[in-house]
């Protein structure tokens, strides 16, 4: 909990928002990570924050984690939004500096319907 009680930002949201972004991700979305990392998912933890995307830290048998981050709230005036966040990453990544590094990418939602994103 946070100071006075509050809970922390992104565990604050109404009935709605926490149905849409907090619930462990759909089988259909585990499977896709468990075909990029290469064995089966061990364990999901939701990550605090995010308003427009659902943030999960998942980890698999091999013991790599990582982070899934599914679009499952659309805004219409950002259509482009998971492709956009990928180039960023690809981008960043040529940086010297610490970012996540883009592990793969789904921007059209074809393995589950919703665009996602894995990153470390």
């Amino acid at each position: 909990m946070a100071a006075g009680g509050a809970l922390p930002y992104g565990f604050d949201d109404d009935e709605h928002t926490r149905g849409l972004l907090r619930p462990r991700p759909p089988a259909d979305a585990l499977a896709w990570v468990e075909s990029v990392l290469g064995g089966p998912v061990v364990a999901v933890r939701v990550l605090r924050g995010g308003m427009s995307s659902a943030m999960h830290l998942v980890a698999v048998a091999t013991g790599e984690r990582a982070v899934l981050r599914r679009y499952v709230r659309f805004d219409p005036t950002e259509p482009d939004i998971a492709p956009r966040e990928a180039r960023a990453l690809e981008f960043v990544a040529r940086l010297p500096l610490p970012t996540p590094e883009l592990l793969a990418a789904d921007v059209t939602g074809t393995a589950t319907g919703v665009p996602m994103l894995l990153m470390s």
